[in-house]
């Protein structure tokens, strides 16, 4: 069922939608605002770099420039793409994934060994550094990157 099609989204949440999507904390906010409704949201993370590292589960983190607000035991759908779907195209699962850790670092932490855990075995720390700022975001001066340790649950 699409949520923002059913009247349970409509009509009782959408004044506090309103009030929510102004900000920096959105994803936040409106985490609280399903969690006071009473409804299961779970985000989807896109995978679209390591859709194969996913489905192999040969990949434990990932490093992101957002996400700051997860929680160790935060469920989180992963899906092959989440943002710039075609019209008519509907988003991938892959599997869900329940968080470990979260913390934040320097991107230059990045070891041959973390390399693995991301799924990229045969990548070195620098080759992995450069894709992780060169394709993932390229506007941004490196600084601090939030890195996700996650298990599969499904």
């Amino acid at each position: 069922m699409d949520r923002l099609g059913d009247s349970v989204w409509r009509e009782p949440l959408a004044p506090l939608v309103r009030q929510y999507t102004e900000g920096s904390c959105h994803m936040q906010k409106m985490s609280q605002v399903y969690q006071k409704r009473g409804i299961s949201e779970m985000r989807n993370m896109s995978f679209s770099k390591t859709t194969e590292q996913v489905r192999n589960r040969t990949k434990t983190v990932t490093r992101r420039f957002g996400w700051w607000f997860l929680k160790p035991g935060d469920r989180v759908q992963a899906v092959e793409k989440a943002m710039g779907l075609k019209k008519g195209e509907k988003v991938k699962r892959i599997c869900v994934i329940e968080i470990v850790s979260v913390r934040a670092e320097s991107e230059c932490a990045v070891t041959k060994a973390e390399c693995v855990l991301e799924g990229f075995p045969d990548m070195s720390a620098l080759q992995f550094r450069a894709m992780l700022w060169e394709e993932m975001c390229p506007q941004k001066e490196p600084g601090k990157v939030n890195r996700i340790k996650f298990k599969y649950v499904d």
